[in-house]
Formats: structure tokens, sequence, C-alpha cells
């Protein structure tokens, strides 16, 4: 969110650089349209900042909250590529999002013996 709003990357980097690098990020990848489409139909109105309007992408909220969120959608896919997100496809049904992820965690967790509160 930060770079869409116009802070440059290299000092985001500095900014973060503090953080523990995750052993796992998902993103899950949904096209602009259905992301507004889902808005709509949920009936949600985003907030001022949600929809960009401090950036003045558009005098409607709707529209400008396309733009804005499109950016966003760059940028979570720049980073994705940069830092190794798992890429899912929110496209699908839940449940195979959620056999998809679970099988890349198991890749990295022993499921099994957390389960069973073991390390």
């Amino acid at each position: 969110v930060d770079r869409v709003r116009g802070c440059e990357a290299a000092w985001l980097h500095g900014l973060y650089q503090f953080a523990v690098p995750a052993d796992l990020v998902f993103y899950l990848d949904l096209p602009i349209h259905l992301t507004m489409e889902r808005l709509h139909d949920a009936r949600v109105e985003p907030s001022y900042f949600d929809a960009g309007m401090d950036l003045k992408l558009s005098q409607d909220l709707f529209e400008s909250a396309r733009l804005f969120q499109g950016r966003l959608l760059n940028e979570y896919l720049l980073m994705a590529k940069e830092y190794g997100f798992h890429l899912i496809d929110a496209t699908l049904l839940i449940s195979e999002q959620q056999r998809l992820i679970r099988r890349k965690i198991q890749k990295v967790i022993d499921l099994k013996k957390f389960k069973e509160g073991r390390p």
C-alpha cells in the first residue's frame, strides 16, 4: 500500500529491513473486476482511504476504488515475484484454495506434530 501511495521503494526497504522474513506468504489473486463485483454484491461501500480517494484518482468513490485496487493488485503481483509469495487463484472454490494452501504449508510444517502440540 505504501508504494501505491507514493513512497519510494528504497526507503520502504530500509524501513522494513528489521522484519524477520516469513516462512510462507500467500497471495490470493483475484482479478479486479471480481473484487469490485464482490464489493458491490455485498453492498459494501469502501472507506475513503480504501478507495484511494486521498490520491484523487476519481471523484466517484467506486471508480476511485477500482483504480486504487487495480494499483494494489499490480503492486502485490510485483511483490509476489520479488519476495516469492505463493499465488493462490482466488477464483477457485474455497475448498480447493484451502487444499492448495494446506499442501504448501505441509511442506514447511509437519501438521500432524503441530496438531499434537509437538515441535
